[in-house]
């Protein structure tokens, strides 16, 4: 066994490791699943559900050193990492602990002895509304979760992420009353014999990418943020293989979830159902030499079209609807793409080599058509690279001419370059896939467009408090702010508060007086009811180009299509004109804002038996106060009366609620007020 590292606490760490992941997940939600990488613990000895009952399962050993002596001799093309072993573990492989508050959770522990890593195939995979699925390594020092029933899909298969360590613990939460059980199946346990996590960009070792590459993050990246955006990781081959790919756009530009990527990284062991597909991996600077932070994976895809003249593979990613609220993913850009053969150069490519975070590879040079095995001009040739390089890995990588649109994905062939100067890389040219397949998917209506530029989804900023600043928010095309957003999941029972991961329902977006806030997009912004903009607050948006220094990179993307009468639209901005936020030019939202319950505290919070609520009521009217528990349910009502306008202290009696979590919730005519409570 690997001996385990002796982690200390480290108090600031852990507190911006918290800060950190409560701004993500706090205004997200989505089918993708969230992992979280830290170099300390982040969760409790316990778990994520304070539960005691845990089985365990030990894995046939795996001797690491065979399999790397086996694979020394072969050129390959994709990253293999893992060894699949076969399993038949179901929900009875563990045990089942039932809680206070009549739910129950199911703990198991899977050691499979020397691994670096451990990921796991379900060839069962059905979750119940309510429950809640996370994974995490021994050290708990990454997460993965939570996996609901919104990421289930059609064919009930499904894979995890890559966890690292000898030693994973699984957490399944169920409410006691389901109408349906959950049905989970392993059936296969997949042992990493190489450390993907061991990052180091000053050696080269077999399990690293070269020195040479350069991440993404470094200033050879800083004009392709938006780009890399597009860029993930695909796990393949009984997932024990790493290759890459692209969203890419269609000439509808409809957000179907294209992905693109070579057809040898399919394989023969390919099943689409289980493909696991990592975006935004990627070190948060030029010069870290290990990951920490989050980054977010998509399980499951639909085969469209490939071949292997130009090798080239087209997916479409399951589960993804534009026009469905909890079907969204996360901070995705979609590529376009270019079917032009002349004036590409100078080339980009952003991948994973070697199972590694994003790189980038830069040659200025334009590249060549070539010939390849047997067809003609069916490839892209770049024959050295000025900066970076490719390796096994970065398979099915975009190739992007000097436009910043793809032209091929990467083949590689006998030709990887893997840090060698002397050798180029292969790349299946994209104007001959297009013949040979794309165009049915791409552009179905044959409109003749040879050129697609790129698009993302718009973002929306919801249910949010904004208090100090400055601060910018950017959406690369389009942005939309709004409150009483409905219908999204909740929490399951004692997940702690610092990684809740769904936005509170109903909860409106606020900009607090005394905020200094601003919102810039590429195309246009709109203002939806439920957004409050306080008297005193200095809030400004406009319409301009969105770079890399706007710090897009940090804001999550989210799709939201609901149309209502009264939304305000900033679309007629001019470029580069700046709009003050004035009241008077906001129509509708100046009669909610002068409604609005202004200052609204509890103190304290987290509290033992009492505390106190503290607010301004700005116009009489009819209140409502109730307690709920984080199912939405009301268990209890403190006012229910009408009230004249002016100051109030409430204190609430706590005494009688069971330790956990909370929702106090404020109504009056005009306004909802939400805040989380917490009964120690």
């Amino acid at each position: 066994m690997r001996k385990k590292i002796n982690y200390k606490k480290t108090i600031i760490l852990i507190l911006l490791i918290n800060l950190f992941t409560t701004l993500i997940f706090k205004d997200s939600i989505y089918s993708q699943v969230p992992t979280i990488f830290a170099e300390y613990p982040i969760i409790s000895k316990s778990g994520i559900y304070n539960s005691q009952k845990m089985d365990s399962l030990i894995t046939p050993y795996v001797n690491n050193d065979s399999l790397i002596n086996n694979e020394k001799n072969n050129n390959c093309e994709t990253f293999k990492f893992g060894y699949a072993i076969d399993v038949d573990y179901e929900l009875t492989s563990g045990s089942f602990d039932k809680t206070k508050n009549n739910c129950k959770v199911w703990k198991l522990k899977i050691i499979s002895e020397d691994a670096y890593s451990i990921n796991l195939i379900f060839d069962k995979f059905y979750l119940p509304e309510g429950a809640a699925l996370y994974i995490y390594n021994e050290e708990r020092t990454m997460v993965y979760g939570p996996v609901t029933s919104i990421n289930c899909n059609i064919s009930t298969m499904f894979a995890s992420d890559v966890i690292k360590g000898e030693s994973i613990i699984l957490e399944y939460f169920e409410p006691y009353i389901s109408l349906k059980k959950g049905e989970i199946h392993i059936s296969k346990i997949i042992h990493g014999y190489k450390d993907i996590f061991k990052i180091n960009l000053n050696t080269k070792g077999y399990e690293e990418s070269g020195d040479c590459e350069i991440n993404i993050k470094c200033p050879e990246g800083d004009d392709w943020c938006v780009e890399s955006r597009a860029v993930a990781m695909i796990l393949k081959n009984d997932n024990t293989e790493w290759c890459s790919g692209s969203m890419i756009n269609n000439v509808k530009q409809n957000f179907i979830p294209f992905f693109l990527t070579a057809n040898h990284c399919l394989g023969n062991n390919f099943n689409p159902n289980t493909a696991l597909f990592r975006f935004h991996y990627k070190n948060p600077d030029c010069n870290s030499n290990i990951y920490y932070g989050i980054y977010w994976t998509y399980t499951g895809s639909i085969f469209r079209a490939n071949s292997n003249v130009s090798d080239f593979a087209l997916l479409e990613l399951n589960n993804y609807n534009v026009n469905n609220n909890i079907n969204k993913l996360t901070g995705i850009h979609f590529a376009g793409w270019s079917i032009k053969t002349a004036d590409s150069g100078p080339v980009t490519c952003i991948h994973h080599p070697a199972g590694d975070v994003m790189k980038i590879s830069k040659d200025n040079e334009q590249p060549q058509i070539t010939d390849y095995d047997g067809y003609s001009n069916t490839h892209w040739y770049v024959v050295n690279w000025d900066k970076g390089s490719t390796t096994g890995g970065s398979s099915g990588s975009p190739l992007f001419n000097s436009d910043h649109k793809i032209i091929g994905q990467d083949h590689s062939g006998n030709g990887y370059s893997e840090c060698n100067k002397d050798k180029g890389t292969y790349f299946g040219a994209f104007y001959k896939s297009f013949d040979l397949g794309l165009k049915e998917w791409l552009d179905p209506e044959n409109t003749g467009i040879i050129e697609v530029k790129a698009i993302s989804p718009p973002i929306i900023y919801h249910n949010k408090t904004i208090s100090g600043g400055p601060y910018l928010y950017t959406a690369t095309h389009e942005m939309e702010l709004a409150g009483n957003v409905s219908g999204y999941p909740t929490m399951p029972h004692n997940f702690p508060p610092n990684l809740w991961p769904y936005p509170e329902n109903n909860q409106p977006f606020i900009v607090e007086p005394g905020s200094n806030v601003e919102f810039k997009a590429g195309k246009r912004i709109v203002i939806k009811p439920g957004t409050y903009i306080k008297q005193g607050a200095k809030s400004r948006g406009y319409i301009a180009p969105v770079t890399c220094s706007d710090g897009l990179d940090y804001h999550r993307s989210l799709i939201e299509t609901n149309n209502n009468e009264n939304d305000i639209s900033l679309d007629k901005i001019s470029e580069n004109d700046v709009l003050p936020y004035d009241y008077t030019k906001l129509g509708n939202v100046k009669s909610i804002i002068s409604n609005h319950v202004m200052n609204f505290t509890i103190y304290p919070n987290p509290f033992t038996n009492s505390t106190t609520i503290t607010f301004n009521l700005q116009q009489s009217s009819k209140v409502n106060i109730f307690i709920t528990n984080i199912y939405g349910i009301k268990i209890s009502e403190v006012y229910n009366n009408f009230m004249e306008a002016g100051s109030y202290n409430i204190t609430l009696d706590g005494s009688d609620l069971q330790p956990g979590m909370y929702f106090f919730i404020m109504e009056t005519e005009t306004s909802r007020e939400m805040i989380k409570i917490v009964k120690m």
